[in-house]
């Protein structure tokens, strides 16, 4: 048989399990709020780099384009993508041998920044001068020859 001390015994036990948890659940569901936030932010910074990555080679691939035609291809490829940040601006520089394109958003507290640069190339250019290039070192070799 249980006696009144036993039975205040297991009263105060089941209390401080109460008390436990009432410190701990709070505690574990910041710890998973926080985690999920860090999971969608580092989503959205990888979506925005990876978009802004192909912006940029889209544009060093063709001859013409200007800076809207960019921030338009941009914003049009990352519509409904995004999960932590609503909106993204975004700034391209459009020059004779590179592109820059700068994309930032912010959203309570949470701020994301990323700069994509890349050399403009000319294939034609290229593969005319490696031509050019061969022709002189076949030349080159042709001399060395009848020299031997």
């Amino acid at each position: 048989m249980r006696t009144k001390k036993d039975a205040r015994a297991s009263r105060t036990l089941h209390g401080s399990f109460t008390i436990e948890a009432a410190m701990i659940v709070p505690m574990l569901l910041a710890i998973f709020a926080l985690l999920l936030t860090m999971l969608f932010y580092y989503h959205d910074k990888n979506v925005v780099e990876a978009i802004a990555h192909e912006t940029v080679v889209m544009g060093c691939g063709e001859e013409e384009i200007d800076d809207f035609k960019l921030r338009q291809y941009f914003q049009k490829r990352i519509q409904g993508k995004l999960l932590v940040f609503s909106g993204v601006n975004v700034e391209a520089q459009v020059r004779e041998d590179e592109i820059v394109m700068t994309c930032r958003a912010r959203k309570k507290g949470l701020s994301l920044k990323t700069q994509m640069t890349m050399k403009r190339t000319v294939p034609v250019d290229f593969i005319r001068k490696r031509r050019w290039l061969d022709n002189i070192g076949e030349q080159i070799k042709e001399q060395i020859g009848e020299i031997e």
